[in-house]
């Protein structure tokens, strides 16, 4: 295979919408079904001086170190919502730009899932080679992933050669790391000072030194969220992080399935108003979506970002207080959304849902109702924003024809910008 000169995509159908077929997509270092026999001599995947792939939706695991090669000078690689997993041990991503004329690796990790449990491995290893000319930013960024690692680094930052200038850069932004020791290490005083990494809007919950550089000024911090012992060396503190041992317990909201009112919550999301909600991040690094691909700000009513991967969502109330029909309708409080999973028969349906903003709604965003998750049924997503005026009952009508019987999702979204702007939605119906 030679690399392609502008992007290629590589997408795992999980959930049916291009070829009627749903699942999960694996790649593996499995040479059998059943996960016995092992190939023990090759990487997974190779993308050695391979550029302009992207890979989506895809499990990455295999049982050699590491599970993805990326040497030779590889560029403009994106891994977006998949998972990394190596069984034995080792690095599950080496990121190398090469020898001779090192170059920026326009690399882009988002949304994805690191399970490691080497002693000796890596999550993500980037080897970035010093330059005869000049240092130079090896424009990585890495955002809305969560990283679960024992007792191993999450990520490296290794400059390598004797060559006079160092290269720098990273940028590691709204990540939730859980376990291992030297979570973001830069291995040797080589990374530049001028062209630091950044590391911003990051919850912590694990071992010694979080954030571990060799020279202050390799690494700049701020927003960031450290429930350890040591937070940080040879690193000035971020004037917005917080390290002081309060948000340790509320860590623990993280782990839990649940949310109250049996909401259905991922692991690594927040609870509803969670301290890690509306916590603010660095102006430039302040991502529109989450780990979930869900809109950022949302859950906490306030119009500020969450620090770690994901925002709380499913957060919607029962209220009495406005209802088109009856007592009580749902109700969103500032920016949030909430998810209804309806069940769908085989051919033509129609899905309607009366929807109401109230005059404190800021913003020129109004709501949405979005309908997804039908694509295994032949079913495309949809989104319908709201004409109406404030303080007007409006239907959205959703008009499909599914192949099969199948489960939709009803989302509804608050986008307000004020942190009082409520969302009513009431009356939903299938026929």
């Amino acid at each position: 295979m030679t690399g392609p000169t502008s992007e290629l995509k590589i997408v795992g159908d999980v959930d049916g919408r291009f070829t009627g077929d749903a699942g999960l997509v694996r790649l593996t270092g499995f040479l059998t079904a059943d996960n016995v026999v092992a190939n023990n001599t090759a990487s997974t995947m190779n993308l050695n001086g391979r550029n302009f792939i992207t890979f989506e939706n895809i499990i990455f695991d295999g049982l050699y170190n590491p599970v993805v090669a990326m040497t030779s000078n590889p560029a403009n690689t994106t891994f977006r919502n998949c998972m990394f997993i190596n069984q034995l041990g080792g690095d599950l991503i080496f990121m190398q730009n090469g020898f001779g004329s090192p170059t920026s690796m326009n690399h882009l990790v988002e949304r994805c899932t690191f399970l490691n449990s080497s002693s000796g491995g890596v999550s993500l290893r980037i080897q970035a080679v010093k330059s005869t000319t000049a240092e130079y930013n090896i424009n990585i960024k890495i955002s809305n992933n969560v990283f679960i690692g024992f007792p191993t680094n999450s990520i490296t930052l290794e400059p390598q050669g004797a060559n006079t200038f160092a290269p720098g850069g990273g940028e590691i932004y709204n990540n939730f790391f859980l376990g291992g020791n030297d979570t973001i290490l830069v291995s040797s005083s080589g990374w530049s000072t001028t062209t630091p990494a950044k590391v911003y809007n990051n919850v912590f919950f694990c071992g010694a030194n979080a954030v571990h550089a060799q020279s202050v000024g390799q690494v700049l911090e701020d927003y960031n969220i450290f429930t350890n012992a040591t937070a940080r060396t040879s690193t000035t503190a971020g004037t917005n992080s917080k390290n002081d041992g309060s948000l340790a317990f509320a860590t623990m909201e993280f782990l839990q399935s649940w949310q109250y009112g049996f909401n259905p919550k991922p692991f690594g999301s927040p609870w509803p108003n969670s301290p890690f909600l509306g916590f603010g991040g660095n102006a430039s690094y302040l991502p529109t979506y989450d780990f979930l691909a869900r809109n950022r700000p949302e859950g906490a009513n306030s119009t500020s970002n969450g620090v770690g991967a994901m925002e709380a969502h499913n957060t919607a109330l029962q209220t009495a207080s406005i209802a088109r029909s009856g007592t009580y309708s749902g109700q969103l409080i500032g920016p949030g959304s909430q998810d209804i999973q309806l069940p769908i028969d085989s051919g033509s349906s129609t899905i309607s849902i009366y929807m109401y903003y109230e005059s404190t709604y800021g913003g020129l965003n109004k709501p949405q109702a979005i309908l997804t998750g039908g694509g295994e049924a032949g079913i495309s997503d949809q989104t319908l924003v709201m004409t109406a005026a404030n303080q007007t009952w409006e239907q959205k009508t959703f008009s499909v024809t599914a192949s099969k019987n199948t489960v939709v999702t009803l989302r509804i979204t608050n986008r307000s910008t004020a942190v009082n702007g409520t969302v009513y939605f009431d009356d939903l119906s299938i026929y």
